[in-house]
């Protein structure tokens, strides 16, 4: 029932995200998926359209990214840094 779901917020939107981006980043997902998946979780408009897009990843569905936090956000670029086989860096690398 519609009544019944959370509407997902932008933070966790964001985190999903993240998740879907390391996922990319590991090589786990090609780029078509990844930006398949990312179209998608940046669509939801409810939590329980996220879980699933991440489902078959390491920290699959979990709220965040875990691995990324393990390793201070780098395999997700966050920390700063450049996009796998490329020399472009991460607009924010310059802000930390």
């Amino acid at each position: 029932m519609a009544g019944d779901r959370v509407r997902a917020s932008d933070k966790e939107r964001e985190q999903y995200a993240t998740m879907v981006r390391a996922g990319m980043t590991e090589g786990r997902l090609t780029l078509e998926e990844g930006e398949e998946r990312l179209a998608q979780v940046y669509a939801a408009k409810f939590r329980d359209e996220l879980a699933p897009l991440t489902a078959d990843l390491p920290d699959g569905g979990g709220a965040g990214c875990s691995s990324c936090r393990r390793r201070r956000r780098s395999s997700c670029g966050r920390a700063g840094g450049t996009w796998p086989g490329t020399a472009r860096s991460w607009p924010w690398s310059r802000w930390r």
